[in-house]
C-alpha cells in the first residue's frame, strides 16, 4: 500500500476496492460551466486540494480548489489556467508530475510539456520547448515518471514507452508493446491508473462506460488483460470526458461532456 494511502487509513479513512463495478454515486458533484462546456480530462493534486480539468474546445486546463480535500462539492474555480493554444490546436489530456511541477498535454498528434515555477499552480507554467510527435487520446505515468502509456484509436489499444530521463518527455522511445482494446473499446479515450500499475480504466470515446484492466506485473502492459469488469455511469453522464481513481481506492471522479460536471463515487 502507498505511504500516502496509508497516513489516510491511519487518519481513519477506510481504503476503498479497486473494482470499478462497486462504484456508487456520492450525491456530489461539482459544475464546470462557467468555465468549459466540454471538460474532457481531470487530474488530481496527490493531497485532494485541487483538481485541474482541461476544456476541449477552449484550448485551456482550468485549476480549482477544494476546500475539504477529495471532496467535489467543496470545490470552487480558483481564476487560474494554462492557455496552450499556441502549441495544440485540441488538447484532450492533461497529466502531473507527481510533485506539481511538469504538466502534460496531449494532443492528437504531440505531448507538450509545461514546468510549473510554483508547484500546483497552473498559472505559473510555461512551455518548456520539450515535445514528442506522437498523440492519442488519454496518458498516464508511472509514479517515477519513467514510463508512458498512450491510449490510442487506431487500433485500439494502448501503447508503451519508457524515459531515459524520468519526467522529460523528449527522452521517450516505444517499446514495441501495448494492450489491445479492441475487443471492448471502439474508439477509447481517457486513461487513469493505480499506485502500483497493476489496474488500469478507460473510457470509450463521447460514452458512458468505464472498462477494468488488470496488469499481473505492474507498470509492463505486455502482462496487461481485460478483467471483465465495466461500469455504466450513464445515470449521471452519458458522455464521460476524463475519470480518475484516488490513490487509495476509496473514491472515483468522472468529468462529463453533457453535463460539464465532474461526479464524485465511492469503492467500496
Amino acid at each position: 500500500m502507498p505511504l500516502f494511502s496509508s497516513m489516510l487509513l491511519a487518519a481513519g479513512e477506510a481504503e476503498g476496492s479497486w473494482d470499478i463495478t462497486t462504484a456508487s454515486y456520492d450525491n456530489i458533484s461539482l459544475s464546470l460551466s462557467s468555465q468549459t462546456s466540454t471538460p474532457y480530462s481531470l487530474f488530481f493534486k496527490d493531497d485532494g486540494t485541487k483538481v485541474f480539468v482541461l476544456g476541449l474546445f477552449e484550448d485551456k486546463v482550468y485549476q480549482y480548489n477544494l476546500s475539504t480535500p477529495w471532496d467535489v462539492s467543496s470545490g470552487s474555480y480558483a481564476n487560474k489556467s494554462l492557455d496552450y493554444s499556441a502549441k495544440e490546436g485540441t488538447g484532450y489530456c492533461c497529466f502531473f508530475k507527481s510533485n506539481g511541477t511538469k504538466c502534460y498535454i496531449l494532443g492528437g498528434s504531440n505531448i507538450y510539456q509545461f514546468a510549473l515555477s510554483t508547484a500546483w499552480d497552473i498559472s505559473t507554467a510555461t512551455y518548456d520547448n520539450k515535445t514528442i510527435n506522437f498523440g492519442g487520446q488519454g496518458i498516464t505515468f508511472k509514479s517515477d515518471g519513467t514510463k508512458i502509456f498512450v491510449v490510442k484509436s487506431s487500433p485500439s489499444s494502448v501503447r508503451q514507452y519508457t524515459l531515459s530521463t524520468p519526467w522529460d518527455i523528449s527522452t521517450a522511445t516505444y517499446d514495441n508493446i501495448s494492450l489491445s482494446l479492441s475487443s471492448q473499446i471502439t474508439y477509447p479515450a481517457s486513461i487513469t491508473n493505480s499506485d502500483d500499475g497493476k489496474h488500469l480504466y478507460i473510457t470509450n470515446n463521447s460514452g458512458k462506460y468505464v472498462y477494468q484492466y488488470t496488469l499481473s506485473t505492474g507498470w509492463d502492459i505486455s502482462t496487461g488483460s481485460y478483467a471483465s469488469k465495466v461500469k455504466d455511469f450513464s445515470a449521471q453522464e452519458s458522455s464521460i470526458g476524463g475519470i480518475f481513481i484516488k490513490n487509495d481506492a476509496s473514491k472515483f471522479y468522472i468529468s462529463g461532456q453533457a453535463s460539464s460536471k465532474i461526479f464524485q463515487y465511492s469503492l467500496t
